[in-house]
């Protein structure tokens, strides 16, 4: 007869248990020290494959596992400290601290999943497709088409610096 398995696995404490993290601790020290998984292999006696077994079962005790949302909430950070760095300089004009701020915003719209797909859509806008929808008006959001200037002619809003992005109008056949 075999001897019956508990239903949690073995118990942490056994000396089997022991030596096996004894062993896995070894393994963690040697990849420290910058060995490949075949040369801890040799030096331990076990195949490679057992050493990487090892390694990253010890590893994947040590490390606590973050959700998404974790991970979520620590990029945002990481681009609010970036989009901070920018910010002054997008204000003033400089073309490459527009470029950043753009990435930021394109980052952090797609970690917010507002982008369709993954090829990094955008939101659509129907104009006139049904008439019964809800329109801009309604909802509070204005719409404003002007025409299209330089950078060095741009407007001021309120006297505050930086370019208004003025966007071209297009007349009924689709050109502007």
């Amino acid at each position: 007869m075999y001897p019956r398995r508990h239903p949690r696995g073995p118990a942490k404490t056994s000396a089997r248990a022991i030596k096996r993290r004894q062993r896995e601790s070894e393994v963690l020290q040697y990849r420290l020290i910058g060995h490949s998984f075949a040369a801890i292999g040799k030096q331990m006696n076990i195949s490679a494959d057992t050493a990487w077994r090892y390694a990253t079962a010890a590893i994947a005790r040590i490390v606590p596992v973050e959700s998404a949302k974790q991970v979520l909430a620590g990029e945002l950070l990481k681009l609010d400290a970036m989009q901070t760095g920018v910010y002054e300089s997008a204000l003033h004009g400089d073309t490459a601290s527009i470029d950043a701020m753009l990435s930021i915003i394109r980052l952090r719209c797609r970690l917010h999943g507002l982008f369709p797909d993954s090829k990094g859509g955008g939101i659509n806008v129907n104009i006139g497709a049904n008439p019964s929808a809800p329109n801009a008006e309604d909802t509070g959001i204005q719409v404003t088409f002007v025409q299209a200037t330089k950078w060095a002619d741009a407007k001021l809003i309120e006297d505050k610096p930086g370019p208004v992005l003025d966007l071209p109008v297009v007349n009924g056949n689709g050109k502007g």
